[in-house]
This record gives structure tokens, C-alpha cells and sequence, in this order.
């Protein structure tokens, strides 16, 4: 990967989950994904990140979507990003202008200390609520290292038969541990001014595990525009 930016000390939480691809499959096909479905259900993430960038404090929020893109005639893992914010409005505006990738600002907060959660806010309304309940919780450590494409939601590009993506990679030691339906919490507002919610309620969106990094390293490329695959590669569409 060929990063052009490295930020360190990143503190991150997120809830990893699984949905219904159906909602998904009409914006994916046309950029030529396929949803990386296992036992009928498509794994969807939800993360926030706290960081410094430039002596600046900034936050972000996602949700990405796993997927499968065909690339030089083989098939790779990689994310779709259907849901971006920025706390900075000049991040945000970096971000859609310079690299194409849609974020949007928003009041973000992201805590993995003490009341464990985060939440986005936009418009003066709440978006995205989650929230780890208090007591202890066996937690169990993780050193992944996260490295794959990236692909852009671009209703324009894909018109013209071209689909944008970065690469991205993250590196520290998570924690992970399970979600408790019965304690945890997690609410987002419905779809009408984002869509990428009303994919997650009609998905049924079912939060699996939180995965918390108090000091990740993220580093990233340009945004490149490649064209979409005639002919998908060879070889069976989920894992």
C-alpha cells in the first residue's frame, strides 16, 4: 500500500454485526460487489475513532459493509464505507473534495473508558446511539492486523463504469467482547435523511461484539479510480 497519511495513537470503538445483504445489493452491483454473505447474513461494522491529526482533535463514524471486488482478475476481500461522518467540518470537507469519500459532519462522541459508547449527532438530532452496560466482562485481546481495499459509494461514477476506492491499514491490539442484547445498547434513527440507516433497520442489523483499540496506528492511501469488471472473476461468490 502506498500510504500518503499515518496517524498513531488512535482510540477506537465499534460494534461488529451481521445483517440481511438484500438492502445492500442494489447499490453494490452497479460498482461491481458482491456481498460477502456467509449462512445468508452479510457482516456489517459500525465504528468510531477518536485522534489528532495536524495538532487538530477530530472523531469519526462509519458503517462498512464486507464485500467481495474482482481486481486484476482475482477476487479480494474488501469493505464498502455506506455511512461516513467528520466532528471537523474542515476534515469533512477535505475528505469529500480531495479523496471522494462522502463524509459528512456531525457532533461525534467515542469513549472506550468509563461509560464505554459512542453516539452521532446531526442536525441537532441523535443518529447513532451505543452503549456498553456497567460490570465486569471477560475481554479477550486481539493483535489483527486490518488491511483491505476500501470502495466509495458513487452513484456517478458507477454510471460511467468506474468505481473510487482507497486502501487502508490498522494495526494495535484490540479487546473484544461479546455484545449482550439484554444489556447493551444500540439505536439509530430511521432512514429518510440517511439512507445508510434504513439498510441497517430493513438488513435487521444484529450487533455480534464490541472490539475496542486504546492506541491503533492507521495509515491510508489516495483515493484511485479503477473501472468496473465486465466479467467477474472465477470462483464461488461467498467464502
Amino acid at each position: 500500500m502506498n500510504s500518503i497519511a499515518t496517524i498513531t495513537d488512535v482510540r477506537e470503538i465499534g460494534i461488529e454485526g451481521e445483517a440481511d445483504p438484500a438492502p445492500w445489493r442494489p447499490i453494490l452491483e452497479p460498482l461491481g460487489l458482491i456481498a460477502a454473505v456467509s449462512d445468508e447474513r452479510v457482516p456489517v461494522h459500525c465504528n468510531t475513532l477518536s485522534a489528532r491529526w495536524m495538532g487538530v482533535r477530530f472523531r469519526e463514524a462509519i458503517v462498512v459493509v464486507e464485500v467481495f471486488a474482482d481486481r486484476g482478475g482475482e477476487r479480494t476481500r474488501a469493505v464498502f464505507l455506506d455511512f461516513a461522518f467528520q466532528s471537523s467540518r474542515l476534515f469533512a470537507c477535505i475528505e469529500r473534495h480531495r479523496f471522494r469519500t462522502g463524509f459528512q459532519h456531525a457532533v461525534i462522541e467515542s469513549r472506550i473508558a468509563g461509560a464505554e459508547g459512542f453516539s452521532v449527532r446531526s442536525g441537532g438530532e441523535p443518529i447513532l446511539t451505543a452503549s456498553v452496560a456497567p460490570g465486569a466482562r471477560s475481554r479477550e485481546r486481539d493483535d489483527l492486523v486490518w488491511e483491505q481495499p476500501i470502495y466509495l459509494p458513487s452513484r456517478r461514477s458507477a454510471l460511467r463504469g468506474l468505481r473510487d476506492v482507497f486502501h487502508a491499514r490498522i494495526s494495535g491490539d484490540s479487546l473484544v467482547f461479546p455484545f449482550d442484547p439484554d444489556s447493551d445498547r444500540f439505536e439509530h434513527a430511521p432512514g429518510d435523511r440517511h439512507p445508510a440507516l434504513s439498510r441497517l433497520a430493513e438488513g435487521g442489523f444484529r450487533p455480534l461484539r464490541w472490539r475496542t483499540r486504546a492506541a491503533s496506528t492507521h495509515s491510508r492511501s489516495g483515493t484511485e479510480r479503477e473501472d468496473v469488471p465486465s466479467d467477474p472473476a472465477p470462483g464461488p461468490a461467498y467464502p
